[in-house]
Protein backbone atom coordinates (compact mmCIF):
# COMPACT_ATOMS: atom_id res chain seq x y z
CA UNK A 1 0.00 0.00 0.00
CA UNK A 2 2.86 2.60 0.93
CA UNK A 3 4.29 1.77 -2.26
CA UNK A 4 1.04 2.63 -4.61
CA UNK A 5 0.24 5.67 -2.10
CA UNK A 6 3.66 6.73 -2.99
CA UNK A 7 3.77 6.18 -6.69
CA UNK A 8 -0.20 6.33 -7.44
CA UNK A 9 -1.66 8.89 -5.30
CA UNK A 10 -4.14 10.09 -7.47
CA UNK A 11 -5.38 6.92 -7.88
CA UNK A 12 -5.56 6.24 -3.51
CA UNK A 13 -7.19 9.07 -2.59
CA UNK A 14 -10.02 7.87 -0.35
CA UNK A 15 -9.06 3.73 -1.50
CA UNK A 16 -9.29 1.79 2.13
CA UNK A 17 -7.99 -1.43 2.12
CA UNK A 18 -8.77 -3.85 5.56
CA UNK A 19 -7.22 -7.09 6.32
CA UNK A 20 -9.20 -9.99 7.75
CA UNK A 21 -9.10 -14.19 8.62
CA UNK A 22 -11.68 -14.93 6.29
CA UNK A 23 -14.64 -13.79 4.48
CA UNK A 24 -18.02 -12.98 6.37
CA UNK A 25 -21.46 -14.20 4.78
CA UNK A 26 -22.08 -13.90 1.21
CA UNK A 27 -20.30 -11.13 -0.16
CA UNK A 28 -18.86 -11.35 -3.83
CA UNK A 29 -15.33 -12.64 -3.40
CA UNK A 30 -12.44 -11.84 -5.71
CA UNK A 31 -9.20 -13.69 -6.87
CA UNK A 32 -10.05 -17.02 -5.91
CA UNK A 33 -11.08 -15.53 -2.64
CA UNK A 34 -8.44 -14.01 -1.59
CA UNK A 35 -10.35 -10.69 -1.80
CA UNK A 36 -13.57 -8.85 -1.79
CA UNK A 37 -13.94 -4.85 -2.97
CA UNK A 38 -16.46 -2.23 -2.72
CA UNK A 39 -16.24 0.08 -6.16
CA UNK A 40 -18.91 2.50 -4.14
CA UNK A 41 -17.31 2.71 -1.26
CA UNK A 42 -13.23 2.54 -2.86
CA UNK A 43 -13.22 -0.52 -0.06
CA UNK A 44 -10.94 -3.47 -0.67
CA UNK A 45 -10.65 -6.84 2.29
CA UNK A 46 -7.97 -8.85 1.31
CA UNK A 47 -8.33 -12.66 3.38
CA UNK A 48 -5.16 -13.85 5.24
CA UNK A 49 -5.69 -17.58 5.15
CA UNK A 50 -6.88 -17.70 1.62
CA UNK A 51 -3.52 -16.25 0.62
CA UNK A 52 -1.70 -18.06 2.85
CA UNK A 53 -3.27 -21.37 2.11
CA UNK A 54 -4.14 -20.89 -1.54
CA UNK A 55 -0.84 -19.81 -2.46
CA UNK A 56 1.56 -22.50 -3.97
CA UNK A 57 5.22 -20.61 -3.34
CA UNK A 58 7.91 -22.65 -5.43
CA UNK A 59 10.15 -21.58 -2.41
CA UNK A 60 9.24 -20.91 1.04
CA UNK A 61 11.11 -17.84 2.23
CA UNK A 62 10.46 -14.57 3.53
CA UNK A 63 10.91 -12.57 0.16
CA UNK A 64 8.57 -15.15 -1.78
CA UNK A 65 5.84 -14.84 0.65
CA UNK A 66 6.03 -10.64 1.10
CA UNK A 67 5.75 -10.93 -2.50
CA UNK A 68 2.77 -13.07 -2.61
CA UNK A 69 1.16 -10.84 0.10
CA UNK A 70 2.10 -7.78 -2.25
CA UNK A 71 1.02 -9.13 -5.39
CA UNK A 72 -2.70 -10.12 -4.09
CA UNK A 73 -2.94 -6.38 -2.94
CA UNK A 74 -1.85 -5.20 -6.15
CA UNK A 75 -4.02 -7.74 -7.85
CA UNK A 76 -6.98 -6.76 -5.65
CA UNK A 77 -6.86 -2.58 -6.22
CA UNK A 78 -6.39 -3.44 -9.74
CA UNK A 79 -9.60 -5.42 -9.60
CA UNK A 80 -11.34 -2.72 -7.46
CA UNK A 81 -10.10 0.37 -10.17
CA UNK A 82 -10.84 -1.85 -13.04
CA UNK A 83 -7.30 -1.62 -13.87
CA UNK A 84 -4.48 -3.84 -15.36
CA UNK A 85 -1.52 -4.89 -12.46
CA UNK A 86 0.62 -4.34 -14.43
CA UNK A 87 -0.37 -0.96 -15.20
CA UNK A 88 -1.29 0.09 -11.71
CA UNK A 89 2.51 -1.09 -10.06
CA UNK A 90 4.95 -1.12 -13.09
CA UNK A 91 7.93 -2.45 -12.40
CA UNK A 92 6.83 -3.49 -9.09
CA UNK A 93 4.03 -6.64 -9.84
CA UNK A 94 5.60 -9.47 -10.23
CA UNK A 95 2.88 -12.21 -9.87
CA UNK A 96 5.28 -15.68 -10.89
CA UNK A 97 8.17 -15.08 -8.58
Amino acid sequence: MAYLMETRPDLMTGLRVDMALLPAGDIPLGGDGRWSISRPKRHVIVYRLPIERLTRLHKQDDWHRRNNIETTVIEAIADLLAMDPYDLAPGRYFPHA
